[in-house]
């Protein structure tokens, strides 16, 4: 016999009596068979009815005289195909994520009658039109999606025993994410005479994916009120002046969206005499060591801290406390020529104020911050 084909076999008998009424039964045979009252046997032996089985079997008159025979029925084996019990289930991740799927999330749509889940070969098949997706291991998958896109796209599952093999569709919904404004192009600093103006066309310095440049917002703030901000909201234009003041000035801006996502930017404002001739507006400034106030301030848990150098040198950028204790060693090593930016975070500290210091060469700088939780 063959696993899950019809199995037949008519038994013949004889009896010497004429006019003998004779009857058939099965004394003994797996379930799957049963025989009719003309002595015919069948059934459909099924995946789990592989194997050797005895049958006895019995013949009667009406009697009772009987006589009985045996023999032994085999099914062969055949391969189940692997199949979908039901409706995959959607994959859902964030904008610019991934979502890592494990051969198991599968299982439970899965049905083979001959293989266990986890031995069946399972391979993820799509077009790479929007989402994509990589084997990493054996067992595990990788989604990811072009940048900066959401929506829905279909993928095809396909599950294989080595010998058959089934498909079905499934959905992945990328859901959007606001990405945060972004500052660009900003110069390193700017310089102007206190007896002039400056502006600064902002639409310049503003980059969003998601929202329209019309509605970013800026927001300008300043270490020294001697340096005015005049912005118009409508033409985006910055107008800086600060008459009768010479030296430095941090301003702070803030650019954010519609959706209140914020980043944050620091211009270095350099103030100069009258009688000192001036360079076009964003130019470098000159060759000094400069620590910059850090930005946010008081800030919870992170803040950045900027500074400069001149020429390459050995440097040490450190926090302390109010008493004077370090806390955290930010940067100690000689660093080539140029501005830099380093990310602080104190989420491991109280609130409070502490202190950060620039030492370079004979140069040593401080300045105070707040941490505010």
């Amino acid at each position: 016999a063959t696993q899950d084909v019809l199995y037949q076999y008519q038994v013949t008998a004889a009896d010497v009596d004429e006019g003998a009424i004779l009857s058939y039964a099965l004394l003994t045979a797996p379930s799957f068979l049963s025989i009719s009252s003309g002595g015919l046997i069948s059934g459909t032996p099924g995946n789990d009815d592989v194997g050797a089985h005895d049958v006895s079997l019995q013949v009667k008159d009406q009697f009772n005289a009987a006589d009985t025979q045996n023999y032994r029925v085999t099914v062969q084996d055949v391969n189940d195909a692997p199949y979908f019990t039901g409706t995959l289930p959607e994959i859902t991740f964030l904008e610019d994520g991934l979502k890592i799927v494990q051969d198991d999330f599968w299982f439970s749509y899965v049905e083979d009658a001959d293989d266990a889940d986890e031995d069946l070969q399972y391979t993820v098949q799509n077009d790479q039109q929007f989402v994509y997706s990589q084997q990493d291991v054996q067992e595990s998958w990788t989604f990811t999606a072009a940048d900066d896109w959401y929506g829905s796209d279909t993928l095809s599952l396909r599950i294989n025993d080595a010998v058959s093999a089934d498909s079905a569709l499934f959905f992945v919904r990328v859901l959007a994410v606001n990405d945060a404004p972004e500052i660009v192009n900003l110069p390193d600093s700017v310089r102007f005479s206190s007896s002039q103006q400056d502006t600064l066309q902002m639409t310049d310095y503003q980059s969003d994916i998601d929202s329209p440049q019309d509605q970013l917002l800026w927001h300008f703030e300043t270490s020294d009120t001697a340096l005015k901000t005049n912005f118009n909201s409508d033409t985006k234009e910055l107008i800086l002046s600060a008459p009768g003041f010479k030296g430095y000035v941090d301003m702070y801006m803030t650019l954010s969206d519609d959706s209140a996502a914020v980043t944050c930017d620091t211009l270095l404002i350099n103030v100069l005499k009258d009688e000192t001739a001036l360079d076009p507006i964003g130019s470098l400034l000159p060759g000094q060591v400069y620590l910059y106030q850090n930005y946010p301030n008081p800030f919870n848990p992170t803040t950045i801290i900027n500074y400069q150098l001149p020429i390459a040198n050995y440097i040490e950028l450190s926090v302390y406390n109010i008493l004077g204790q370090k806390v955290r060693t930010l940067v100690s090593r000689r660093q080539e020529a140029g501005k830099y930016s380093v990310s602080f975070d104190a989420s491991a500290l109280s609130n409070g104020v502490y202190y950060y210091k620039l030492t370079a060469a004979s140069f040593v700088q401080i300045r105070k911050m707040i941490l505010l939780k």
